[in-house]
């Protein structure tokens, strides 16, 4: 089953109709041993195949984080209901990485909006308890940016988050940055970034981050990734 996603990997192609693969990796995900579940939802992920909303649900029941992680990967090669079930598990998930992962998902899907704005006011909430939420809440900040919903559904979460982080002092401003970068794709005209303290080369990475996500002209491009190269 390993060898199978290390294959899909390094082939960057899939073989999702595969008849006889698909049938190993459902028969596996499945499997009341979690190293197998964990070997067959690699290879779902990496040969970006299809299993059945049954088979997804029982390997996502796993114990074992990483059997989650690696199907919250594969969530966007799924049917459309059975990639929702898995974002709005992982969106779920106790553990900040298999969140990460479907925060990923959700931001590749277009949604949902509402799960992704609840995920970011847990971890911003949890911040100094917990370090990894501040990677946590720059992904869905990040991944907020992405999404087709409504500015007026998402600008005042990310102005709520970037001011919250910016409170939380020095140690969290990469957190608080992002969510202000996220925040000028969707209201550009307020220029939260240039805002939220960061300076020099850290500003320029923030604000490529920026126009990875916008609609904007190339010539703009070039200009935010010059200032990136010359920076460092």
């Amino acid at each position: 089953l390993v060898a199978l996603g290390v294959s899909g990997a390094r082939r960057k192609a899939s073989r999702g109709l595969d008849a006889a693969l698909l049938a190993a990796v459902a028969t596996s995900l499945t499997s009341a041993d979690d190293a197998v579940r964990a070997g067959a939802a690699y290879a779902l992920f990496r040969q970006k195949a299809k299993a059945t909303e049954q088979a997804l649900t029982t390997a996502f029941s796993s114990k074992d984080a990483q059997v989650r992680i690696f199907l919250a990967r594969a969530a966007q090669h799924q049917e459309p209901a059975s990639a929702a079930s898995l974002v709005d598990a992982g969106l779920a998930d106790p553990d900040w990485r298999v969140r990460v992962e479907a925060v990923r998902a959700a931001a590749a899907l277009g949604g949902p909006a509402a799960g992704l704005a609840r995920v970011l006011e847990e971890a911003v909430a949890q911040i100094g308890a917990s370090p990894p939420t501040d990677h946590l809440a720059r992904e869905v900040c990040l991944a907020l940016a992405s999404v087709s919903a409504a500015p007026a559904e998402l600008a005042p979460r990310l102005r709520a988050a970037a001011a919250a982080l910016s409170g939380k002092g020095a140690d969290h401003r990469a957190a608080a940055c992002t969510c202000a970068a996220a925040l000028d794709v969707i209201e550009p005209e307020r220029g939260a970034l240039i805002k939220c303290g960061a300076t020099g080369s850290a500003l320029a990475r923030f604000d490529v981050e920026r126009v990875a996500r916008s609609r904007v002209s190339a010539k703009e491009r070039a200009a935010v990734f010059a200032q990136l190269l010359r920076s460092d």
